[in-house]
C-alpha cells in the first residue's frame, strides 16, 4: 500500500476489538502456514474500511446497510 494517510483516531469498542483480533489471528494463521507474511491489524482495518464503505447504502427506510 503506497497511499498517503491522514492521521485519524478511531476508537473501537471492546467487542469490535475482540472481533478484529480474532479475524486477524485467523487470517495470520493461514498466511503463516502458507509461508506468507502476516497482516497487521491496522492494515486489515484499512482494507475492511475501504471495502465496506464502497458497499454501504441507504435502504428504503433510510437506514444504513452494507450490501
Amino acid at each position: 500500500m503506497s497511499e498517503t494517510y491522514i492521521p485519524m483516531m478511531l476508537r473501537l469498542s471492546k467487542k469490535e476489538e475482540d472481533v478484529l483480533n480474532k479475524k486477524c489471528n485467523e487470517l495470520n494463521k493461514i498466511l503463516v502456514n502458507n509461508d506468507q507474511a502476516p497482516v497487521q491489524k491496522s492494515e486489515l482495518m484499512h482494507l475492511i474500511l475501504i471495502d465496506v464503505i464502497k458497499r454501504t447504502k441507504l435502504n428504503k427506510r433510510f437506514e444504513i446497510e452494507v450490501e
